[in-house]
């Protein structure tokens, strides 16, 4: 999964360089991921996303400025298209926004439970996304607004959900491309479905 995704990620016109967050015992991923097109660095990743994607933002800070754009990936999503990136490269940058992420619209009737999973009430869902990666940010930012957060004890889900608890509204650009995380048995099935029918 992860190569596909940091394939995908080299093939933006808009990307430079690529820093890789990996645990510690992965050391044999660790000499093929550095091989990569644009990989830049590894670095070690954290117990949490929020860890991990903070560890990244220290390590390109070495070797970037603070104003540049950082997009945020997760390697469970490997379906992501080029295509679909530099379409949020573009739209974050055209309308000027203090950053932006790929989301798709909810289409099925959205329900909020009661205990016991009962159905309690239907939600308007014109009012719901479901946000994906990349998330895109100016780095030095993120970084400090991610570092506030944790600091206040925020519970960051995501790097927009950090952006939101400081008073910011990153752009939604909705998704093209299948771009689902691939977290259970059934999610791996179906990702390595469409990558097989997409080479």
């Amino acid at each position: 999964m992860l190569a596909h995704s940091l394939s995908k990620l080299s093939q933006s016109e808009f990307i430079e360089g690529i820093w890789v967050g990996l645990s510690p015992d992965e050391q044999e991923c660790r000499s093929t991921i550095a091989s990569l097109n644009k990989v830049v660095s590894i670095f070690d990743a954290g117990n949490e996303r929020v860890n991990t994607v903070l560890n990244g933002l220290k390590a390109m800070l070495a070797q970037a400025e603070s104003h540049d754009w950082v997009l945020v990936h997760d390697a469970a999503r490997p379906l992501v298209s080029t295509s679909d990136i530099d379409n949020l490269v573009r739209k974050v940058i055209a309308a000027n926004s203090v950053g932006g992420l790929l989301a798709n619209r909810i289409v099925d009737t959205l329900k909020k439970s009661a205990a016991g999973d009962l159905s309690e009430q239907t939600l308007n869902r014109n009012d719901y996304w479901c946000a994906q990666t990349p998330q895109m940010f100016r780095l030095g930012q993120l970084r400090h607004i991610i570092e506030q957060a944790m600091e206040d004890q925020i519970n960051i889900t995501d790097e927009a959900s950090a952006m939101e608890a400081a008073g910011y509204k990153p752009l939604l650009v909705e998704a093209s491309a299948p771009n689902f995380k691939v977290t259970t048995a059934n999610d791996l099935k179906l990702a390595e479905f469409l990558l097989a029918d997409n080479s």
